[in-house]
C-alpha cells in the first residue's frame, strides 16, 4: 500500500498552488486523502481537483486539497481507470464496452455510452479519445457518444502514457516498445525515432519533439530530427513506471522516486 501512498503524495505537489519552487531532484511530502480502499488510478480536473477511482466499493472520488474534502460518486458498475477529456471525465473498466462522462463540477454522472468493442486502453484527444480495442488492431478515434470517426492502422503499446495529442500530431510508443512516433493525422504520414533503452511513458509533446521516460530512469527530450536527445535529466533515484506518475506544472516536473517511492 505504501506506494500507492507516495503516488498520490507525488500527485498533490500539482495542486498546491504556493510560491516554493520545488527541484525534479527533491521530493516533497504532502497529506494523502483519507481513502477507504486502494485505488486505481487518477486523474486531475480542470480546477485542480484530484480524481481516484476505488472499483473495490464501484465509485470515483474527487479530492479538493485546498479544503481536504472528499466528495463520492457512486456507480453503476466497477472502474478502473479515469481519462481526463477537455472539460469531463471518462471512466471505464478495462475490458468492458461500457463507459460513463462524468461532470466534474456537479460530480455526476453526465451520460453512459456503449462502445462497439471490449476497450483496452484510452487516451484523450481534442475530437474524443483516442482508443485501443481489446482483440482488435489498430487505433481508433472515438467519439465521446461512440461512435468510430477514424481507424488507424498503427499499433500502440499498452500503456497508458503511450499515445499523446498535439493538434493534426499524435505521439505514440509503439509495440515493439523501443521506438516512439510521429504521426500526422491530416496527412497520415509518420516518422519514427529508434531508442536503445525501452520507453515507458511520454509525458509531453509538441510538433516536432517529445519528452520520453525510459527504462534506464532518465527523463530525456527527444526530436524527430535527432536520433540523440537534445536534453536529459537523471533525477537522484531515477524515474519509475510505465502509468501516471508524471504530471507538468509548467517548468516542474511531479514523478514517483524509484528508490523511495516518493
Amino acid at each position: 500500500m505504501n506506494w500507492i501512498r507516495s503516488i498520490i503524495l507525488a500527485l498533490l505537489l500539482f495542486l498546491f498552488d504556493t510560491p516554493q519552487v520545488y527541484s525534479i531532484t527533491e521530493p516533497v511530502q504532502l497529506s494523502y486523502p483519507p481513502l477507504t480502499s486502494a485505488p486505481s488510478d487518477m486523474a486531475i480536473d480542470n480546477n485542480g481537483y484530484l480524481w481516484i477511482s476505488l472499483p473495490s466499493e464501484k465509485s470515483v472520488c474527487r479530492f479538493d486539497a485546498a479544503s481536504q474534502s472528499l466528495r463520492i460518486l457512486n456507480l453503476p458498475m466497477m472502474v478502473t481507470k479515469i481519462v481526463k477529456i477537455g472539460d469531463k471525465l471518462m471512466v471505464y473498466q478495462r475490458g468492458s464496452e461500457k463507459i460513463f462522462i462524468i461532470d466534474p463540477s456537479s460530480v455526476k454522472i453526465e451520460t453512459s455510452v456503449e462502445l462497439p468493442y471490449p476497450l483496452e486502453n484510452a487516451w484523450p484527444s481534442s475530437r474524443g479519445f483516442w482508443a485501443k480495442f481489446v482483440g482488435y488492431y489498430g487505433l481508433f478515434l472515438i467519439d465521446l457518444d461512440g461512435t468510430i470517426i477514424k481507424e488507424y492502422q498503427i499499433e500502440v503499446v499498452d500503456y497508458e502514457l503511450a499515445l499523446s495529442e498535439y493538434g493534426s500530431v499524435i505521439w505514440y510508443i509503439n509495440s515493439d516498445g523501443k521506438s516512439v512516433s510521429k504521426f500526422d493525422t491530416a496527412t497520415e504520414v509518420g516518422e519514427s525515432i529508434q531508442l536503445e533503452k525501452f520507453v515507458y511513458a511520454l509525458i509531453a509533446v509538441s510538433q516536432d519533439k517529445v519528452w520520453v521516460v525510459t527504462s534506464d530512469g532518465l527523463l530525456s527530450l527527444m526530436s524527430i530530427n535527432s536520433p540523440t536527445p537534445v536534453k536529459t535529466f537523471r533525477p537522484k533515484s531515477g524515474i519509475i513506471g510505465i502509468n501516471k506518475l508524471y504530471l507538468i506544472d509548467k517548468d516542474r516536473v511531479v514523478f514517483v522516486n524509484a528508490a523511495s517511492g516518493v
